[in-house]
């Protein structure tokens, strides 16, 4: 056998190690490449769901505010019904009918009478107006 000198053994020993680390720094800078790739796929699909999550955001709050809006008109309209109903309330105290009846029984009879009346003839003039 042929002797081999030393430095010949350790300079294959250095080459192989560098081509090692050079193969395996290749391969880790390959696989952060991929990594790289899929991170930015991933951050697009991030970006567009951010922006349709903020459009859905700011449709609700327009909701939100005609909600609030039709809340409040409804409100509104509630206290005006509720005002109604009180001062209703109280013409019906003040002309409480069998009080009426009571006080003045030959008034009441002739406005009933009338108003029956009147309720007759406009279902007679309905009937009619259908028959025709």
């Amino acid at each position: 056998m042929i002797p081999i000198p030393p430095k010949l053994i350790i300079g294959g020993i250095v080459l192989i190690v560098v081509l090692a680390a050079g193969a395996t720094i290749w391969w880790h800078y390959k696989g952060l490449l991929e990594e790289n790739k899929q991170l930015a796929v991933n951050q697009a699909q991030l970006e567009t769901a951010v922006d349709l999550k903020d459009q859905e955001i700011a449709v609700m709050q327009d909701q939100s505010v005609q909600r609030r809006a039709r809340a409040h008109q409804e409100a509104q309209e509630l206290w005006s019904a509720r005002a109604e109903v009180s001062a209703l309330e109280e013409k019906l105290a003040k002309h409480d009918l069998a009080v009426m009846v009571r006080r003045h029984p030959e008034t009441m009879t002739k406005i009933f009478n009338r108003g029956t009346k009147r309720a007759l003839q406009e279902t007679e003039d309905a009937a009619n107006a259908i028959l025709e």
